[in-house]
C-alpha cells in the first residue's frame, strides 16, 4: 500500500510569510489601478496575474514545501528454530539402545506427522535454522534430514545473544545437556521442545577444573575438580590426577544420591621447575554413553618463589659471618644456616639432655629435605663425621640430576688432609687431590720482615719502628 503526503518546512515565520504575501497582494491591487489608466483594463489586468504569480512563488519557496511518499509492507515475524547437533543428540531416545537417536527424533517433530512443526512455522513466521554447537551456524531446512550429531556441546547463552538482534522468539530442540550461563541481557523468549528419555542417559563427567596457572615449587597446588552424574547414584569412583603417565595423586569421590553435582580436591606438590602438562581423569564405567568427557587436560607453570640456600659452617667464623649477612640481605634468598658448635667427638661432662646445644640434623635435611634447596655450602665442615656414604651420593645426584648447586669453603676443618678424597662429593669440584704425604711441618716457622717490610708503612706501628730497641721491632721478632 502506498500513499502521500505534503510537508512544509518554512523558511521564515508562518505569520510573517502570511503578512508578506497580504502586503503583496494589495500592492498588485494598487499598481492594476494606476496602470489601468494607463495601457488599458486588459494589459493591466495580465501585468498585475503576472506580478501576482512571481510573488505567489517567493512564497511557496518560503514555506519548503516536499512531498512524501510511503509505501507499506507487510512482513512476517522473524523466529529461530535451534536444533542442538552436539554429541549426546546421537544417543537413543529411549531406554533400548536400537531405538532411534535423540537427534532423530528432533528431526522427525519438525519434518514428519500430519502437521510438522517446520512446515506450519513457515506459513506464518519468517523462519532461520540454526545448528547449535560449539558455534553457531546456519541450516538449510532442505538439508535437515542429512543432518548427524557429534560436535562439541554448544553454549545456549552465547547463541541467544546473537539470535535475539534478528529474531523476536527462538524455538530450540534439544536434550538439555548444554552449556547455560543466564544473563540478564538475554531478553529474547525462548521455547523449549525437549526430546530423549532422561532415564536411558548414563554419563559421568568432569564439568569443572579450577587450578592456578601458576604454582611454586615445593609448595603445595590446590586442584578443585567438580563432577556431575548422570545415572550413578551412590557410587563410588576415583578421581586421578597425572603428569602424562605418572600418577600424582588421587581421590575417591562418592556420588550423591540425586545425581547432582560434587566438588572434590587434588593436591601435590611440584618438585621440579617448568611447564607441567597434567590431567585430571575418571574411569570409564559400565554402560557410560560418553567418556571422552571423563578427562580434562590442562598445564600449570612451577617457579621458583625464592632461591633456597642451606649453608653449614664448621665452626664460627668470620667466613660464616660475611655469607649470612650477604645472603640474608638478598630478599629472593631463603638461607637455612647451621653452625656445628661441638661435634660427636667432643668430651662432654654433662648429661646430652641438659645440653642446650641440638644435634645437627642429618637425616632431616639430606633424606627429607634436600631437594627442597637450590644451593648447598659446606664452610669449612668436616663432613664425614656427620654424613654417610648415601648422604654423599644423594647429594651428588641433588647437583648432577637436579641441576643444583654446590659450593665449598676451605678451611682446617675441611678435608683431613685429602682423606676422604675418592668420595662422591670430589666428583662435583674442579680440582682433584693428590696423595701426597701432608704439607704440614711440626717445627715452628718465625716471621721475618724483609728490607722493604721494615720501610712499608702497613708494617710500621710508631714512627720509632726500625730502631732495634722499639717495642714494635721485638713484636716481629717474637711473631711465632
Amino acid at each position: 500500500m502506498s500513499a502521500f503526503g505534503i510537508t512544509i518546512a518554512p523558511v521564515f515565520p508562518v505569520w510573517l510569510i502570511i503578512v508578506l504575501f497580504c502586503l503583496g497582494l494589495v500592492s498588485v491591487l494598487v499598481q492594476f489601478r494606476v496602470t489601468r489608466e494607463k495601457l488599458g483594463k486588459t494589459k493591466a489586468l495580465m501585468v498585475s496575474l503576472i506580478r501576482l504569480g512571481a510573488i505567489s512563488l517567493l512564497v511557496a519557496f518560503a514555506l519548503n514545501p516536499s512531498l512524501i511518499t510511503k509505501k507499506e509492507h507487510n512482513m512476517s515475524p522473524s523466529i529461530a528454530l535451534l536444533l542442538d547437533t552436539s554429541q549426546r543428540m546421537g544417543l537413543s531416545a529411549s531406554a533400548s539402545p536400537e531405538k532411534a537417536t535423540r537427534l532423530d527424533e528432533a528431526k522427525a517433530l519438525l519434518l514428519e506427522g500430519d502437521n510438522p512443526i517446520l512446515q506450519s512455522l513457515v506459513e506464518k513466521y519468517e523462519v532461520n535454522v540454526y545448528g547449535l554447537a560449539d558455534s553457531l551456524r546456519p541450516l538449510e531446512p532442505s538439508k535437515l534430514g542429512l543432518l548427524e550429531a557429534g560436535d562439541p556441546e554448544g553454549n545456549i547463552g552465547e547463541a541467544l545473544k546473537v539470535l535475539s538482534e534478528k529474531n523476536a522468539l527462538v524455538l530450540l530442540l534439544s536434550d538439555g545437556n548444554v552449556i547455560w550461563n543466564e544473563s540478564p541481557a538475554e531478553q529474547v523468549p525462548t521455547i523449549s521442545i525437549p526430546v530423549g528419555s532422561p532415564e536411558a542417559y548414563r554419563d559421568i563427567l568432569i564439568s569443572g577444573v579450577k587450578a592456578p596457572p601458576l604454582a611454586f615449587r615445593d609448595r603445595k597446588i590446590v586442584i578443585d575438580v567438580t563432577l556431575k552424574s548422570h545415572g550413578y547414584a551412590g557410587l563410588t569412583l576415583p578421581v586421578l590426577l597425572k603428569e602424562s603417565e605418572r600418577l600424582l595423586t588421587a581421590n575417591d569421590v562418592r556420588i550423591p544420591a540425586d545425581s547432582g553435582e560434587i566438588t572434590t580436591t587434588l593436591s601435590f606438590t611440584p618438585k621440579e621447575l617448568g611447564q607441567k602438562r597434567l590431567s585430571i581423569s575418571i574411569p570409564q564405567q559400565i554402560e557410560e554413553n560418553i567418556f571422552t568427557n571423563n578427562q580434562i587436560n590442562f598445564s600449570i607453570k612451577v617457579v621458583r618463589d625464592k632461591t633456597r640456600v642451606l649453608m653449614v659452617s664448621g665452626s664460627p667464623s668470620m667466613n660464616y659471618r660475611f655469607m649470612r649477612t650477604a645472603l640474608k640481605s638478598d630478599p629472593s634468598i631463603d638461607l637455612l644456616s647451621f653452625v656445628i658448635l661441638r661435634s660427636p667427638s667432643d668430651i662432654l661432662n654433662v648429661p646430652a639432655h641438659e645440653m642446650s646445644l641440638i644435634p645437627f640434623p642429618v637425616e632431616t635435611i639430606f633424606v627429607k629435605e634436600l631437594t627442597s634447596f637450590d644451593l648447598v655450602i659446606f664452610d669449612n665442615f668436616d663432613y664425614s663425621m656427620y654424613l654417610s656414604p648415601n648422604h654423599l651420593e644423594s647429594l651428588r645426584n641433588f647437583v648432577k640430576d637436579g641441576g643444583r648447586g654446590f659450593a665449598m669453603i676451605g678451611g682446617p676443618k675441611l678435608f683431613h688432609e685429602g682423606e676422604f678424597s675418592l668420595s662422591p662429593i670430589e666428583d662435583m669440584l674442579p680440582f682433584r687431590f693428590v696423595e701426597k704425604e701432608s704439607y704440614r711441618r711440626d717445627g715452628p716457622l718465625e716471621v721475618r720482615l724483609s728490607e722493604a717490610g721494615t720501610e712499608h708503612p702497613m708494617m710500621r706501628f710508631s714512627e720509632n719502628f726500625l730502631r732495634a730497641d722499639t717495642e714494635s721491632h721485638r713484636f716481629w721478632q717474637e711473631m711465632p
